[in-house]
């Protein structure tokens, strides 16, 4: 992935320490945004500081992003940047250990 030029790929830092990473990609045929963060971190604004730096960095528009149903705080991240419910899907989650339904976002 790292020498893929389709991918963008970024560390999250917080407090000067390795939180997690965010990257942009071809997901499906169309571009996408995906981030994780250490748990430790999850509440203090981190995830939703580093989406708004790394969301110039991104041309293309429409830009995805999907989460878990039931991740509430990950909607409430995207939909901070100007993200906006456009579908729902299934997909097999590796947390759920099982097929569960997932939001897909779209920031135009």
């Amino acid at each position: 992935m790292l020498e893929d030029p389709s991918f963008l790929i970024r560390t999250i830092l917080a407090d000067g320490r390795i939180a997690g990473y965010i990257a942009s990609f071809p997901q499906l045929g169309t571009p996408s945004v995906s981030y994780w963060l250490d748990q430790r971190l999850w509440g203090r604004g981190v995830a939703s500081a580093a989406l708004r730096k790394f969301l110039p960095l991104v041309a293309e528009r429409p830009l995805y992003a999907r989460a878990a149903y039931d991740n509430d705080a990950s909607h409430r991240v995207l939909e901070k940047s100007g993200f906006k419910i456009v579908d729902r899907a299934r997909y097999f989650s590796k947390l759920h250990g099982e097929e569960i339904e997932e939001v897909v976002f779209a920031l135009t």
